[in-house]
């Protein structure tokens, strides 16, 4: 642990996209798999709580702070070996989808603008346009299903199997993807969808909230969107406590006029 660099009291507002939340009592960023497994295996030994973060897209930091936080941020190399990509659980996949497409290897275009790392995404086994980690990750597990990825090991890799394209024609698909992403989503920074979407529902959470007449919530500087209502974003100077209270108004109007229980997509982490 010494060798690793730490970070301590470290404003995490500065570290999660939707910029928000209090300090982390300590940062560490391991840089390899090995010295990740050592970390957590010393902070379990330990009794420590602590958590595991790629690049904080999906993640609500409480305001009152958090204790250890280990980020995977240095651990993000990336090798092409035939049609498969070999990532480090810090790699950012954005910048995968690239070396895959410039490889001429197709599957990650949908998966293009998702801002989120390797390891962030097969948590919570991130999706778009129909498309999910799972269905190119090289033999996943049985139990990841929608927005269900892997909570039960530290996640170091991955091995994401891909199919031989031209890479003009990729770039082509992956460019329009992110377009349609970019005039559907918000600008202001936020930590991407709040709610699920609701299994063989006919409309979509976004939708929901929207014809529930929530668009434009706002509290303190937490909003929700005018251009997505799946998204709460974050005005100038908002709060965590912002966020979560208009989660709750959009939960109990959600269900008092459709009956609909919606399921957070965030993760809200314990303060220390």
């Amino acid at each position: 642990m010494l060798r690793m660099k730490i970070k301590k009291n470290y404003n995490m507002s500065g570290y999660v996209t939707v910029k928000t939340g209090g300090s982390a009592r300590q940062l560490i960023y391991p840089e390899t798999a090995a010295e990740l497994t050592d970390i957590s295996k010393s902070l379990e030994a330990a009794g420590s709580r602590y958590y595991i973060l790629g690049r904080g897209s999906n993640v609500l930091i409480p305001d009152e702070g958090v204790g250890i936080i280990v980020s995977t941020l240095m651990m993000n190399k990336v090798s092409v070996e035939a049609n498969k990509i070999i990532c480090e659980a810090g790699a950012m996949l954005p910048a995968v989808a690239v070396i895959a497409a410039k490889a001429g290897l197709s599957g990650l275009e949908e998966l293009a603008g998702i801002p989120a790392t390797v390891g962030g995404a097969l948590r919570m086994n991130a999706g778009a346009f129909g498309k999910e980690i799972k269905d190119i990750l090289y033999c996943p597990p049985g139990n990841m299903n929608y927005r269900q990825g892997i909570n039960d090991a530290v996640i170091l890799s991955a091995v994401l199997e891909l199919t031989p394209d031209s890479p003009e024609k990729i770039f082509t698909r992956m460019n329009e993807f992110k377009r349609i992403r970019q005039s559907r989503q918000p600008n202001e920074p936020s930590f991407g969808c709040a709610f699920k979407n609701i299994p063989h529902y006919v409309i979509s959470a976004g939708k929901l909230i929207d014809e529930c007449g929530l668009k434009g919530i706002r509290i303190g500087d937490a909003e929700i969107s005018s251009t997505h209502a799946n998204f709460i974003i974050n005005k100038g100077r908002a709060r965590t406590c912002d966020i979560l209270n208009i989660m709750d108004i959009v939960e109990k109007v959600v269900y008092n006029k459709t009956g609909i229980i919606l399921e957070r997509e965030v993760e809200v982490l314990c303060q220390s």
